[in-house]
């Protein structure tokens, strides 16, 4: 009996290789999309624990946030080297103790400013040259900003522990006098600053700048700088949202619509004022 052999024909390999072609091209999408998702799964997880690390922060202080940065606004230094200067990643730290957690998946900062080195960590010694890499200092704050908006008083709440901007500090906010603990913004995505802040009212953000995961919110309406000036940004890089932690302890994800939401009440000192970011009632 003769035994056939029969090969495929071209017809049928490039049938094939369509169907293996159109397949791809549905499921990486979606492979792209679960990714991204788990992401910003993992950011929004990070914002968590780091909310509460701060609670707990407070609760061992009198209900007093940490400063945002002491005496320097620009470095943080090692313990006992010159001045005593650090920001407030330093004070709550040691209720996380994993520096990573402060480094967001989803950030879109160059090179290392996205990492944070942890004050205990920076060398006593050392060429400050390097600023941080092998200096007595860091710049390194990690890629997430606490909230420092409307500092420069007038009509304005103080921001959430933020000091006066000033060398010698000032007093921190404390947690009673925050009226809307779950609706005043705590932490986000941040562009390598510690913080985002704007004096008042004429400097607030009116709109995002930039599309997509690229969008900020900043001072003046700046495009934020991934060089880190120590004023920050927020940023969106969640499929154009950002991960938002709330003095309650709750976090979600927030588009940049709904922070730019005003207190429409003229006989409320914040009027005209972004809801989000005061610690009044609006």
């Amino acid at each position: 009996m003769r035994i056939i052999n029969r090969a495929f024909t071209l017809i049928e390999l490039l049938v094939v290789i369509a169907i293996i072609a159109i397949l791809a091209a549905i499921l990486f999408p979606v492979f792209a999309a679960a990714k991204a998702a788990a992401k910003a799964s993992a950011d929004l997880s990070n914002i968590k624990q780091i909310n509460l690390a701060i609670i707990q922060y407070t609760t061992d202080n009198n209900d007093t946030y940490a400063r945002n940065w002491n005496n320097d606004v620009f470095t943080t230094y090692a313990a006992g080297v010159g001045s005593d200067r650090y920001h407030w990643m330093d004070s709550v730290y040691p209720y996380i103790k994993n520096a990573d957690i402060f480094h967001g998946p989803t950030a879109q900062i160059t090179g290392d400013h996205a990492t944070y080195i942890p004050r205990d960590q920076i060398p006593a010694k050392g060429d400050d040259a390097n600023n941080g890499q092998g200096g007595t200092r860091t710049n390194k704050f990690g890629s997430y900003g606490i909230n420092a908006a409307y500092w420069g008083g007038g009509n304005q709440n103080e921001p959430l522990g933020c000091a006066s901007f000033g060398k010698d500090g000032g007093t921190p906010r404390t947690t009673t006098a925050i009226d809307d603990i779950a609706g005043t913004v705590l932490l986000v995505n941040g562009n390598g600053s510690f913080q985002f802040d704007w004096p008042n009212i004429a400097s607030q953000p009116t709109h995002a700048v930039g599309t997509g995961n690229s969008q900020s919110l900043s001072w003046g309406d700046n495009s934020y700088d991934l060089n880190k000036t120590p004023e920050g940004a927020i940023i969106f890089p969640n499929a154009g949202r950002t991960n938002v932690g709330f003095p309650d302890g709750h976090a979600k994800s927030v588009a940049p619509g709904q922070m730019l939401k005003k207190v429409t009440d003229p006989n409320l000192a914040t009027f005209g004022a972004l809801s989000m970011f005061t610690a009044e009632q609006d």
